[in-house]
């Protein structure tokens, strides 16, 4: 039997929830903006690691991060994302993986970060972040695969005193806590 005071509780919880939503809403737009004002960065970033590498994979969240990165470097990247029909997604990964002119595989995190292999290429740069720290390690974990003769470096970029940068702190709070679970330090 509902008494007033279960109803006035679920009225509370309702309401907290409506508020988190509401929070969440201004954070995904937050995060727009910043993808928007770090894309001519990662651009630079990206050109500059192409020259002294011959192939490199990039992640990011937003389709307008990843489109802005097919555009600047057109028919030497190849894109990954949601939207990517199934099958066409290993022709996608095969054409980075064996032609030489395709010099960057840029794809979406969750769409891109699992199940497929990238080791033509030994250098991983994310413009930007995913809040779940295992998303990351699966999307760097595209290039360390059997086959991958090098070591495998990993970027992250991140605009200072930023949400990014919340978001990179909490990254590695949260990385540090599984460690310390997984090696039984707790």
């Amino acid at each position: 039997r509902h008494t007033e005071s279960d109803q006035e509780y679920a009225e509370v919880v309702r309401r907290l929830r409506e508020g988190q939503a509401a929070a969440f809403a201004e954070m995904d737009k937050l995060r727009v903006e910043i993808c928007k004002v770090k894309i001519p960065f990662i651009l630079s970033h990206l050109d500059i690691v192409l020259s002294g590498l011959p192939k490199v994979v990039f992640f990011a969240w937003h389709t307008i991060m990843l489109a802005a990165v097919q555009k600047a470097f057109g028919d030497g990247v190849v894109l990954l994302t949601g939207s990517t029909p199934q099958g066409r997604r290993q022709e996608v990964v095969d054409s980075f993986q064996s032609d030489p002119a395709i010099r960057l595989f840029a794809g979406n995190i969750k769409a891109a970060g699992v199940g497929i292999t990238l080791t033509a290429s030994s250098h991983v740069v994310f413009g930007e972040l995913d809040w779940i720290p295992s998303k990351l390690t699966q999307a760097e974990d595209r290039c360390h695969r059997i086959g991958q003769r090098d070591n495998v470096t990993i970027q992250h970029l991140v605009l200072s005193e930023s949400l990014d940068a919340y978001m990179a702190k909490r990254m590695v709070e949260k990385q540090s806590i599984i460690r310390e679970a997984i090696d039984g330090e707790v």
